[in-house]
């Protein structure tokens, strides 16, 4: 190896040039990068300051990008002698924005990464739990909830390269509910700044950075247009393509929870052979407390996450009432189908519930072995509906 590039080497490079005063917030078409530098002035450092050439200066950042100490700060380039904003990873925490960096992990982690995403979330859940005796400041502020983000920084190396479809939906839909709860008790719930919420806070993952938006409509959606940006979240060139469930299953929209009232309640999931039937389990458990079939006034009424995501259930009411039908009991089943039937549809009234952006109780958890409880506290957003 080229000793410009051992460990030792490149770690001294990083502190130097993180102290070098190339790092400021920068303009670029009206604007603002916060605290970034610029590639071509690094690599002229570089070359100036560790008599590199050129070659040698990119090899130099390219090696440092691929360790994590920086990235593009859209993650659509190497470390390139050009034009182009990087911004190094502690400067992303120094923004309250990776939520996992309170400590640098140098080492690749030996956990299972669905372990790891279980283990997290239980963690996290079991600390929410002392909100009924303190608050999220002091949640917070907690040995315990010290001890999760210790156990959070794990996540910079885990290894996902080799993990399946199954086990992408158990890591990421794990993760998901962890750095959504994690954001409600660092930064606050979603009410009045969704988009900050859920595009604005990270977490590292193998060394790549994941918002729950990018989680969401990028990883577990297959990279779908965002409701929130408008935008679909990674491009063709961004590394994080490589770890995107190929197979998009719908079912996933009810494993998640985002910290509001009309969410899904999150779903701890675990990997054996009845997963399969857990999820079945989690969305029943939604349609059954959140779809209502009236046959005397010819009624349906749905959430509005159904119409949200109207594209992911047939793109048309008729297709996304009959993709519902599947989850619901015998009895629920029989009254929703003669409404649908071609004799009755068009007399059919389809309500909308609207979404409730209030914040849910902070512990909205079902573990997927535990849908047939009844009787849990959920809040009740029956009465924000709209006629469709």
């Amino acid at each position: 190896m080229d000793p410009i590039l051992e460990n030792d080497v490149i770690n001294q490079i990083r502190s130097e040039l993180q102290q070098s005063g190339l790092v400021s917030d920068r303009t670029y078409r009206f604007r603002t990068y916060k605290r970034c530098f610029i590639g071509s002035e690094a690599c002229k450092w570089l070359i100036e300051n560790k008599n590199l050439t050129q070659q040698q200066a990119l090899k130099v950042g390219r090696k440092m990008l691929s360790k994590g100490f920086f990235h593009h700060v859209f993650h659509e380039h190497d470390f390139e002698n050009e034009y182009l904003f990087y911004r190094f990873e502690d400067e992303e925490e120094e923004m309250d924005r990776v939520l996992n960096r309170l400590i640098k992990y140098n080492k690749e982690s030996t956990t299972d990464a669905c372990d790891l995403s279980s283990q997290l979330l239980s963690r996290i859940v079991s600390i929410a739990k002392l909100q009924n005796d303190i608050s999220e400041r002091e949640i917070f502020l907690s040995t315990e909830f010290r001890d999760f983000r210790i156990l959070s920084c794990e996540l910079q190396t885990v290894d996902i390269s080799e993990i399946n479809e199954k086990e992408k939906i158990v890591f990421w839909v794990n993760i998901y509910n962890t750095l959504a709860l994690h954001t409600r008790i660092q930064i606050g719930p979603p009410i009045n700044q969704q988009r900050k919420f859920f595009t604005q806070h990270y977490y590292i993952v193998n060394s790549l950075q994941y918002s729950l938006d990018e989680i969401w409509n990028g990883i577990l959606r297959g990279n779908k247009k965002s409701n929130i940006t408008k935008n679909v979240p990674f491009t063709d060139i961004d590394r994080r393509q490589l770890y995107l469930c190929q197979n998009f299953d719908e079912r996933t929209l009810f494993l998640v929870h985002s910290q509001t009232i009309s969410s899904p309640k999150a779903s701890l999931l675990l990997v054996h052979e009845g997963l399969d039937e857990d999820i079945d389990l989690a969305v029943k458990y939604y349609i059954k407390k959140h779809v209502k079939i009236n046959v005397e006034k010819k009624q349906v009424i749905i959430p509005q996450i159904f119409i949200d995501y109207l594209p992911d259930f047939g793109n048309e009411d008729l297709k996304c009432l009959k993709w519902i039908l599947n989850y619901l009991d015998n009895q629920e089943k029989i009254k929703l189908r003669d409404l649908i039937s071609k004799e009755n549809y068009s007399s059919l009234t389809l309500t909308i519930c609207k979404y409730n952006w209030k914040p849910s109780t902070i512990i909205r958890v079902k573990y997927t072995t535990n849908y047939n409880d009844d009787n849990d506290d959920d809040d009740d957003d029956d009465d924000n509906i709209n006629q469709n």
